[in-house]
């Protein structure tokens, strides 16, 4: 009776909500006539849906940008680009907004995790095969490869650990509006430097209802919560 009772509310739950084919499709026809919001949220309902579904988060922010929310632009853009690092068009829109420098907190290098994942893998197996018994006694040089092996096993892993820090996003959020960094959290308190709509910023702590942060070029100050989209929350609803 339970599984039941769990089948049929999430069928209920599909029919009303509709499911994220029917959800994307409803977003491409929404944004081919226009309905730049509509289109938006109705792409906003297939990446949370689907939170791996990089073309949902792409579209996502091409609606978001065209429905003038250029944080909401940002954030579709920058989660498409961190599930699909060589996606040049995803980098590309993102470009139009802010530029991303190797340095920045947003900046996703061009490179496959998959692939640093596969020649750890392939290294270790090469350590595993020339620590055998039988092949030590056929191949008397085998030994010698195995500390190489390891190196390199060891500095593929450690580039997968990396970049997958930088391609979650983990830690990061997007401006939504215009603001001033503030040297202290209040809103009496000395102003710095200034952060521009969309711009993305490392979270290093957060003090109340004011979160400090980093933006391009190391520099560091404080913003109101309220100012931050964070990369790997759910999305909001709407993006304002």
């Amino acid at each position: 009776l339970a599984f039941v009772a769990l089948g049929v509310g999430g069928t209920l739950r599909a029919l009303v909500a509709g499911t994220p084919a029917q959800d994307f499709r409803a977003g491409v026809e929404a944004y081919g006539q226009h309905a730049y919001v509509a289109a938006r949220d109705a792409f906003a309902r297939v990446a949370a849906a689907e939170p791996r579904a990089a073309d949902a988060w792409a579209n996502f922010g091409t609606a978001a940008w065209a429905a003038r929310d250029t944080a909401g632009a940002v954030v579709g853009w920058r989660r498409a680009l961190g599930l699909e690092p060589l996606a040049d068009d995803a980098r590309d829109r993102l470009g139009l907004v802010h530029g991303v420098p190797a340095m920045a907190p947003g900046y996703v290098p061009p490179a496959p995790i998959d692939l640093l994942l596969l020649v750890m893998a392939l290294a270790w197996i090469a350590v595993c095969a020339a620590w055998h018994p039988a092949v030590r006694d056929r191949t008397p040089a085998a030994p010698r490869l195995i500390v190489p092996a390891v190196v390199v096993a060891a500095l593929f892993g450690l580039a997968a650990i990396a970049l997958s820090g930088r391609l979650d996003g983990r830690r990061l959020a997007v401006v939504r509006g215009p603001a001033m960094l503030s040297t202290d959290p209040g809103f009496g308190a000395g102003v710095g430097s200034d952060v521009e709509t969309g711009e993305i910023v490392r979270v290093l702590s957060q003090q109340g209802a004011w979160m400090r942060v980093e933006v391009d070029g190391g520099r560091q100050g404080w913003l109101p919560a309220q100012q931050l989209v964070a990369l790997d929350a759910p999305l909001p609803s709407p993006l304002d």
